[in-house]
């Protein structure tokens, strides 16, 4: 016999429904207090209809009465509502947050769930009946009753971000949403609230942001020391290089004296030698100051290092097996004395980690393209782009570094070494930044290091390296020195009178510039002091191009050569500091070689004819 569903049978099943997504949304902790609110109409209503109104009779398979299914649908209705109700009820009383109900007309409280109780120390009992002002500070209880009646007002759901509260267990901060609930004729009728504790998410989001300030200052501390540290020892180097051009001239000097006897040539060979190894110590304070600019070129990478090898084997230790895997590769736009330097500190590093014990110290040169996700892998310094490198893996079998060591191998001065100065890592960092690269450390403790350095490669060709004959003497050539540094002028007075030049000397830029203007023969060539008080060589060297075009120019400094700011050219040249007496007269007989070929081009061609 067909059976007739009945009204209210429909309308259990769509309560149900309901009922079954309020719990899934409040389990979700996404529920909104105005869908609550729509869900208690619907279901008062649903009610309504489920208790006083039956539309039409029921059949079923025992033929029941209409009466009979009247009483059927009252009873199980009125189980179905009361099994509801207190899951309903169990679920308020689960959520973590605290929710509360208002009257609306003097903001009494009339419901309280068990986390408010624990969020604000107060019973329901204590609280039901009583509004804000007899429970918190008149300051926090009006600007409660002003937000609530402004809720009701609007009729909208009121979201607050932070609001600070007085509770039982002392001050708290809640993020809080009200919304009015609202009787049959649509007047509100109540307020209701949730509210949730936020009080240590904001004390820790304020403890992380004071760890993040702090991190920044303390990283802007450190910035502004290195930097400082940078211009102090970039000042100390270039005056460290002038003393340096005394000793290494004078040394040189000495050394041609035939008067001398063989242990007095030993140790002038001594003196030198440490001469030397302070210049090297110089270079590497240049390099970290940032005053140590390169002057790049294209430059092969594995040709200088085949180059190096003879003079690394003789500078490890004895014990160090040293392996070099260079193959012929892709150049690099490099300055090829900063990459020696690089070579040199990596290598002698590796070495010495083996404690002199018997290992091996294996340099690989190899070329790798690195992707825009390799781009984005950490380094230890610097960053790789997407495009092609050349790599230059280090390897030892040392006693490897603890990760403590590894965080702080580039700071300067830093050394695990008795008497290192902690120089040569800070310096190779400067070099690779320098040279746009980067580098990455792998090293385990007891099982060796391996430093790897990617430097970008490029396509321009090495050019042919050209003989420089330094056989000649100068001559009468006639020469001015400009130097504020007077070992410097003397050093260099007695090394160029000694191949037979003319000199004259000037103590600053003025004076240079007024002894060239006031010599009635001219001069053939200026060996010129970049750093200078008052004018410095830049200066002094605009002013002698100006009216003398084709006079040769061989700038000096304790800084590197990128530090001129002045673009080269065919008669321009730079000598480094420090320097012996025969690195001087070699660099100027360079520079005075390419005048006299100039000069002879131009005679050859003759003046310009005219129409």
């Amino acid at each position: 016999m067909p059976v007739r569903r009945c009204r209210q049978t429909s309308q259990l099943q769509k309560l149900q429904e309901m009922l079954q997504e309020m719990l899934q949304e409040i389990q979700c902790k996404q529920v909104s207090v105005s869908v609550v609110e729509c869900h208690q109409r619907t279901f008062e209503q649903l009610t309504r209809d489920q208790l006083l109104g039956i539309s039409a009779p029921v059949y079923d398979s025992e033929q029941k009465s209409e009466q009979e299914v009247e009483e059927d649908v009252l009873e199980k209705s009125g189980e179905y509502l009361s099994d509801e109700g207190r899951l309903l009820r169990a679920i308020v009383e689960a959520i973590p947050d605290m929710i509360f109900v208002k009257e609306a007309q003097e903001l009494r409280f009339v419901r309280l769930n068990r986390a408010g109780e624990e969020l604000l120390g107060y019973s329901r009992s204590e609280l039901f009946g009583k509004n804000d002002f007899d429970f918190f500070p008149a300051s926090e209880a009006e600007a409660f009753v002003a937000k609530d009646r402004e809720v009701l007002k609007s009729r909208q759901q009121v979201d607050i971000p932070e609001e600070p509260i007085q509770t039982q267990k002392g001050p708290r901060t809640l993020r809080t949403k009200k919304v009015p609930i609202f009787d049959e004729q649509g007047r509100p009728k109540y307020l209701l609230g949730i509210s949730e504790d936020i009080t240590e998410q904001l004390r820790t989001k304020l403890e992380l942001q004071k760890t993040k300030d702090d991190l920044g200052a303390a990283r802007l501390r450190e910035a502004q020391k290195l930097e400082l540290l940078g211009v102090v020892a970039g000042g100390v180097s270039h005056d460290f290089n002038n003393l340096l051009v005394g000793i290494l001239g004078n040394i040189s000097l000495l050394q041609e004296e035939d008067s001398l006897s063989e242990g007095q040539r030993e140790l002038a060979l001594r003196i030198e030698g440490a001469a030397r190894r302070a210049s090297e110590l110089s270079r590497q304070i240049l390099a970290y100051s940032g005053k140590g600019q390169m002057v790049a070129t294209p430059t092969d990478l594995s040709h200088l290092l085949r180059e190096l090898v003879t003079l690394l084997e003789s500078s490890v230790d004895k014990k160090t097996r040293l392996i070099v895997e260079a193959p012929a590769l892709a150049a690099i736009d490099a300055d090829a004395s900063q990459i020696r330097q690089l070579f040199m500190n990596l290598i002698t590093n590796a070495s010495e980690s083996l404690d002199g014990n018997p290992g091996t110290v294996k340099v690989t040169v190899f070329r790798q393209f690195f992707s825009e996700q390799d781009s984005a892998a950490e380094w230890l310094l610097g960053s790789v782009q997407s495009g092609e490198y050349l790599c230059i893996d280090v390897e030892d079998q040392g006693k490897g570094m603890s990760s403590q060591t590894q965080e702080r191998i580039l700071e300067p001065f830093y050394s695990t070494k008795k008497n290192g100065h902690g120089l040569g890592l800070a310096a190779v960092s400067g070099i690779i930044l320098g040279h746009r690269g980067a580098m990455k450390l792998e090293s385990t403790e007891g099982k060796g290091t391996t430093f790897t350095v990617a430097l970008p490669s490029t396509s321009r060709t090495v050019a042919a390296v050209m003989p420089t004959s330094t056989a000649g003497t100068l001559g009468a050539t006639r020469i001015l020195v400009i130097d504020d540094e007077p070992t410097v002028r003397q050093v260099a007075r007695r090394a160029l009178e000694r191949g037979g030049a003319i000199v004259q000397t000037a103590s600053n830029g003025r004076e240079g510039l007024e002894a060239f203007a006031h010599a009635s023969d001219g001069f053939d060539l200026v060996l010129l002091d970049l750093s200078m008080p008052e004018l410095d060589g830049r200066q002094v060297f605009e002013q002698i191009r100006a009216t003398h075009p084709e006079c040769p120019v061989v700038f000096s400094s304790g800084y590197n050569e990128g530090e001129s700011g002045l673009m080269s050219d065919e008669l321009m040249a730079f000598l480094q500091k420090p320097y012996s007496a025969p690195e001087l007269i070699a660099a100027l007989e360079s520079i005075l070689e390419v005048s006299r070929r100039k000069s002879s081009v131009s005679s050859l061609s003759g003046p310009k004819s005219s129409d």
